[in-house]
């Protein structure tokens, strides 16, 4: 079974995310804040992160980077509504909105 933290400072998106994944049977976990995000990352054994772009203490770049390095296996999910600002890959890009079916098949693949 996959263990996802999902990362936005938007409460009820993570809730609407959260509660869409459940029927796939993912772990799910949720974070508000990237200071909240790191601290669950790294108490727990995630093998997914869906983070948030523009979040208001840590840009989920920057905490996308600062993960990869630490757990370089672990999948990263970027999504915003604002245009992309560039990053390079292994992340994953996903633009608001999306269906279930985007989300799972970037979980997935």
């Amino acid at each position: 079974m996959k263990n996802i933290l999902i990362i936005d400072d938007n409460i009820s998106l993570c809730e609407s995310i959260k509660i869409s994944l459940k029927k796939y049977d993912y772990n799910i976990d949720t974070a508000y804040n990237g200071k909240s995000a790191i601290s669950k990352i790294q108490e727990s054994d995630y093998n997914t992160i869906i983070t948030d772009v523009f979040m208001p203490d840590i840009n989920g770049i920057k905490l996308a980077q600062d993960v990869f390095k630490k757990f370089p296996d672990m999948k990263i999910i970027i999504m915003t509504a604002k245009e992309f600002p560039q990053f390079q890959e292994p992340f994953k890009k996903l633009q608001k909105p999306f269906s279930n079916s985007e989300l799972v098949k970037l979980i997935e693949n």
